[in-house]
Formats: C-alpha cells, sequence, structure tokens
C-alpha cells in the first residue's frame, strides 16, 4: 500500500495545531499578537486562578504577573528587590508557569532578560523551556540571549517538543535559523519516520520553503516514506 506524503502531512499538521498551548492560561506559542483586551483576560485569569490555587501568595503573584504582562520592567525590579524569587512559579489551572516563561509568553523581552539577569534559569526548570516558546513566538533574538545564558537548546518543553520544532511548526524562520545555528538536531524523530522537515517539505508557503531549505542546508533530512520509495 502507498502512503501519500501529502496526506501524512495533514496529518501531522493537525496533530502540532491541537498540541499548541491553551491560550486560556496566556501560554500560547503563537505569534506576538496581542490585543488589549486579551491582555487584560490573561491578567484576569491569572488572578481568579491564583485566589484558588495559591491564595496564601495570590495577591503579590496576581500583582507581578500583571506587571510582566504589562512589560512593566521596573516594577518587576522592585518585586524581585522586595524579596520575590526570581524563579518563583504561578499555579494556574495547566500546571506551573515560571515568571521568566509568562515574560517570554508575553513577548516582554526587557522583563525575561531582567530576570535572567537576577537569578532566573535561562534553562528555565522541570515544567518550563523558556527557549521554547521564544523560538515558536519568532523571537530570535531571545532565544539567542537565553542559548547564552545557559538554556539548553534540544531541551523538551511539556508537549515533547524542542525549541526548533516548535519554531518550524508555527513557521518562525528567523527563530529556525537561530536554532540550527546553535547546532539543534534537524532529524529528531517526531514520531515513526518522521522529522520536522515532515512539516513544510510539501507546504507551497514562501516561508514554509525557506525553512525546509534550512533544514536541509543543516543536515535535516525527510523521515517519511516517499511515493516512489513506497511502491
Amino acid at each position: 500500500m502507498r502512503v501519500s506524503s501529502t496526506s501524512v502531512f495533514a496529518i501531522l499538521a493537525a496533530v502540532a495545531a491541537m498540541s499548541s498551548y491553551a491560550a486560556s492560561n496566556g501560554s500560547d506559542i503563537g505569534a506576538c499578537h496581542y490585543t488589549p483586551y486579551a491582555l487584560q483576560a490573561w491578567k484576569d485569569s491569572w488572578a481568579r486562578e491564583l485566589r484558588v490555587l495559591d491564595p496564601k501568595h495570590a495577591a503579590q503573584l496576581s500583582k507581578v504577573a500583571a506587571e510582566i504582562i504589562d512589560g512593566q520592567t521596573e516594577a518587576v525590579k522592585a518585586e524581585i528587590a522586595s524579596g520575590l524569587s526570581p524563579s518563583a512559579t504561578l499555579t494556574g489551572s495547566g500546571g506551573e508557569m515560571s515568571l521568566l516563561q509568562l515574560a517570554v509568553a508575553a513577548c516582554q523581552d526587557k522583563v525575561a532578560r531582567e530576570l535572567v539577569s537576577l537569578g532566573a534559569s535561562a534553562d528555565g526548570d522541570k515544567t518550563s523551556a523558556p527557549v521554547v516558546v521564544a523560538a515558536a513566538k519568532g523571537e530570535g533574538d531571545l532565544a539567542e540571549f537565553l542559548i547564552q545564558h545557559g538554556a539548553s537548546v534540544d531541551k523538551t518543553d511539556v508537549n515533547g517538543h524542542t525549541a526548533l520544532e516548535a519554531a518550524v511548526r508555527q513557521h518562525q524562520l528567523a527563530s529556525v535559523k537561530v536554532m540550527l545555528r546553535h547546532g539543534s538536531n534537524p532529524n529528531r524523530m517526531l514520531g515513526p519516520n518522521a522529522t520536522v522537515l515532515d512539516f513544510v517539505a510539501d507546504s507551497a508557503d514562501p516561508t514554509d520553503q525557506a525553512i525546509a531549505n534550512e533544514l536541509r542546508a543543516h543536515g535535516g533530512a525527510r523521515g517519511l516514506v516517499s511515493k516512489d520509495s513506497a511502491r
């Protein structure tokens, strides 16, 4: 039986879409396009969840979460100076999120860099991988900064994605270039006979084709069985 590589591509693309982070927790990994309404809803959501799940620290953490989302770098610095750990985490219905991961997810580059300078681990912790979020959101410069400050290039997030894979899934060419330049593995198997190149190799989109070319230039190969070889 012959397997159409185009059909498998469609299946993989659907799986990628379903595995993205839940936007209600502010942990979506799409591009940095937030409306003021969405940002306010995000802050309100954290406030509600923290009141229920971490009532002892809800007031302070809700405040700092709002400051991070709004990009108030000096206010965040003041929170840290007053005793809040730069490695503190927020507890939500979707699990824990570090302050650094929140800053990266909110596309607040300056806040993220400040948190690292104040002691937050650029590599994240067992539940976070900030470089994956940065790469997926197209924050190539921030991904570069995190790597230079200790982030592991091929660390996987809670969904099992590396930064390179997340960048490809989100069509972020600049991030793909950063990760490949730092030696990320383009041939990590994502499933039976599938690599990250299979997400973009059959796409007609110019950005996807540019990403495919970058992957090939760094040794990337398709994992799927081609039509010819499947005969």
